[in-house]
Formats: structure tokens, sequence, C-alpha cells
């Protein structure tokens, strides 16, 4: 990977979208990891102060974040289930749940079943499949061992859009 040279501005995005990370956020995060590395705990440390960049992104309500908090538990707790399923004559572990669109807004989990017998979830699974893949290939791109794995993507994704391999 070409790496840039100190005087290159650098650009910082959020994961899962367009939106570019604030000047003043990468460079209170750049701040905190000076020797290379960087711990959330030394994030939330240096967060408290009202002053820093980086306090409004924490919840400092303690009853509100210890909701949170819980509700963050709960998708945990429901995303560590597992079911064994038969498939094409093989035992295979999946999870027993999973996230989809309810409409209007509305998210909830579902039984992998339920989701293997609607056409709608399906679909909407396939397509966060497909997503996950995608942005699994981002992270790795720069490792040309795994092009293999990058080609299927692709031609997977073809293959789901209609389009050509």
């Amino acid at each position: 990977m070409k790496q840039q040279t100190q005087n290159q501005s650098k650009q910082y995005y959020f994961k899962n979208g367009n939106k570019k990370v604030s000047k003043k956020i990468a460079d209170a995060l750049e701040e905190l990891s000076e020797d290379g590395k960087l711990t959330p705990i030394e994030v939330v440390d240096a967060a408290r102060d009202i002053t820093h960049p980086l306090h409004s992104y924490f919840e400092w309500d303690n009853s509100r974040a210890a909701e949170l908090y819980r509700l963050a538990q709960a998708r945990m707790l429901i995303n560590q289930v597992e079911v064994i399923l038969n498939v094409d004559g093989q035992e295979t572990r999946f999870e027993k749940y999973v996230n989809v669109s309810l409409g209007e807004g509305a998210r909830s989990y579902i039984t992998i079943e339920k989701a293997l017998s609607k056409e709608d979830y399906k679909k909407q699974i396939i397509a966060t499949a497909l997503a996950e893949a995608e942005y699994w290939q981002k992270k790795y791109l720069a490792y040309s061992e795994l092009s293999p794995i990058f080609k299927s993507i692709k031609q997977t994704r073809n293959k789901l859009k209609g389009g050509k391999t």
C-alpha cells in the first residue's frame, strides 16, 4: 500500500457511510494516540472534560447510559444464540435470530426459520450479507493474497444484481 507523505492532508470517514469525521474529532483521536495506540478507556477519560471535542459523542446521563447499555447487552445476547439446521443434508450452525426491517422504520429480530420462509425477509438477509462482504472487502483490499475472495464477492454481487460475472 502506498504510504502518504507527512505533508499530505488525511481525510477520515465514519464506517457505514460517507460522512466525514470532522478534523476536530480526527485531531483529538490522533492526539490521544501519539504512540500509535489508542484504548477506549483513554478516549472516555479524555471525553469526560466538557470542553473536550469528543465529549458530545457520549451519553453522560448515567440513567440513560445504563438503559442504552442494557439494550446493547440484549442485542449481544440475541446475536449469541445459534441453532443447528439441516442444509443440503449437512447439519450447520446458524444465528437463531436475524435483524430485519418490518417497514416504516421499525426493525425486529426474527427467527432464521421465519427469515428463510418469507421472500421479503430472505432478500433483506441476502442484501445484508452482500453489504457485509463488500465492507469486509474494503477493509482488507490492501492484502492482495485475498484477491480470489474479492473476485468471488464481485461475481456474486453481479449474479444477484442480474449482471455479468
